[in-house]
C-alpha cells in the first residue's frame, strides 16, 4: 500500500510540474534565396502612394511592376531585387524613395484555425505568420513550431518570437503541433491522482487504527 501511495504521489507532482520539451531548435543561417513563382514583390513609394501594391511573380519569373511593366526577376535574391529595382525607379523618379520588400509564399499548417497558403514579410515573427492563419487552435503549441522543406523537417522546437526571415524560404511549411495529451488534460489527471491519493491515504490511516 505504501508503494502504491508513493507511486500516486509521484504521478500527481510529476504531472503538475509537466517536464521540459524534448524538441531541439535547429539553428538555420539566414538565407537570401532567389525569388520563386507565387512570391510577391511589395513596392511602396514615398510620394506617389497610389502606385503602391503587392505584385506577384508569375510562372515565367516575371512581375508586372508599376511604371516598369513586365519585368524579369528570375534568379534574383531579395537583396539583388531591391538593388535592381531601386536603380530602375531612380532613373524615372525624382525626389522620392521607393521601398522594395520580398514576401515569401509559405504554407501554415497543423493546429491553426485556417491552414493554407500565405505571404510572409521577413521582418515578421513566426507568431505573426501563424496569426495570418487565424491563430492557433486551443490545442496548438506555439513553443514547438517546425519548419518543413521538401518534405523534411529542417528546424523544430522554434520559439514563436523568432523572425521569419531567419528561417523561411519560398515554399516552406510552418507546422504548428498540438500539445500532448498530458498537457491538455493535466488538470483532470492531477485532480484524479490527488483524489486517489487521499482515498488510499485515508484507508491506510484507518487500517492502522
Amino acid at each position: 500500500m505504501r508503494r502504491l501511495l508513493l507511486l500516486l504521489t509521484f504521478i500527481t507532482f510529476g504531472c503538475a510540474s509537466g517536464g521540459g520539451s524534448s524538441d531541439i531548435s535547429t539553428s538555420l543561417a539566414a538565407t537570401d534565396e532567389p525569388l520563386a513563382p507565387g512570391d510577391l514583390i511589395r513596392v511602396q513609394f514615398s510620394v506617389e502612394r497610389d502606385l503602391d501594391g503587392d505584385f506577384p511573380v508569375d510562372e515565367t519569373y516575371r512581375s508586372n511592376l508599376p511604371l516598369l511593366g513586365s519585368t524579369e526577376v528570375g534568379g534574383l535574391t531579395g537583396a539583388e531585387l531591391r538593388e535592381s529595382l531601386t536603380a530602375a525607379y531612380g532613373a524615372q523618379l525624382r525626389n522620392q524613395t521607393v521601398q522594395i520588400t520580398l514576401l515569401r509564399r509559405v504554407r501554415v499548417l497543423g493546429a491553426v484555425q485556417e491552414p493554407g497558403l500565405y505571404h510572409t514579410d521577413p521582418t515578421m515573427a513566426l507568431i505573426d505568420a501563424v496569426a495570418l492563419a487565424g491563430g492557433p487552435t486551443p490545442n496548438g503549441k506555439l513553443d514547438g513550431i517546425e519548419i518543413i522543406r521538401g518534405g523534411q523537417v529542417v528546424a523544430s522546437g522554434i520559439k514563436s518570437t523568432e523572425l521569419v526571415g531567419a528561417y523561411l524560404r519560398s515554399g516552406d511549411q510552418i507546422m504548428v503541433p498540438e500539445r500532448s495529451w498530458f498537457s491538455r488534460n493535466a488538470g483532470w489527471v492531477v485532480g484524479t491522482a490527488v483524489s486517489a491519493t487521499a482515498i488510499i491515504y485515508a484507508a491506510i490511516i484507518n487500517s492502522s487504527n
